[in-house]
């Protein structure tokens, strides 16, 4: 972490990968803070950040992003039971961003978050630059009134909440619904968007790719189903 503290003034791109020391990113949030009260501008452009934090360390991370006005991707994994309050704080400290992955789990498998879709939308959509995003939220099986579950293919669900999340948050052009990310490849849901004339026209895939970061352009295919 010293060596990434010297270089933090000159780097544009900073990817901390299956971080296990619970204490890193909080000393990369305290530099941040440090330099930027010194009156530096940090020209970081781009943080993708793997591994656990306190929400006391958390809070410090997030609160340290505005000290990066040039920061336009942004990648959270390990959130934890993300809510829609933290769109809302990464909206008040980064409101410029243009790409953002946030991954509440350790990647295996989709997770269900703690709220419905509909109460992140508002939130997301405020972000009026943003052209792609990925979670990995797996969209739950729906129950009757009797509560009894409704079958229904994944693929039919996904395609569902990436169809309402491209049409409520206007600026996407890209989302990816993550069903695992590991060492072998990154399997998930890919949307792509059309728009024309107020309408929105979702193109969904499953696939596997490698080299998966918080960037379209980044993906490299693997395969594709």
């Amino acid at each position: 972490m010293d060596s990434i503290k010297t270089m933090l003034p000159q780097l544009r791109n900073l990817s901390l990968d299956s971080v296990h020391g619970a204490s890193a990113f909080r000393k990369l949030a305290d530099e941040i803070l440090r330099l930027s009260y010194t009156g530096l501008t940090l020209p970081l452009e781009e943080l993708f950040l793997e591994g656990p934090l306190s929400s006391v360390d958390f809070a410090v991370l997030v609160s340290s992003l505005a000290h990066l006005p040039n920061l336009r991707r942004l990648a959270l994994y390990q959130c934890r039971n993300p809510t829609p309050t933290l769109f809302d704080q990464l909206h008040k400290v980064v409101p410029q961003l243009k790409a953002l992955t946030i991954v509440a789990g350790d990647c295996h498998e989709g997770e269900e978050w703690p709220e419905d879709l509909e109460a992140y939308l508002p939130s997301l959509s405020r972000f009026t630059d943003l052209r792609f995003f990925a979670f990995d939220r797996r969209t739950p099986t729906p129950v009757d009134q009797a509560g009894e579950p409704v079958y229904a293919a994944q693929s039919q669900l996904e395609f569902a909440a990436l169809s309402r999340v491209g049409k409520v948050c206007s600026t996407l052009t890209e989302a990816v619904a993550i069903v695992s990310d590991v060492s072998e490849g990154t399997t998930g849901y890919f949307a792509s968007y059309e728009r024309e004339k107020g309408r929105t026209r979702i193109n969904l895939r499953l696939k596997t790719v490698n080299d998966f970061l918080i960037s379209w352009e980044r993906w490299v295919r693997v395969e594709e189903d």
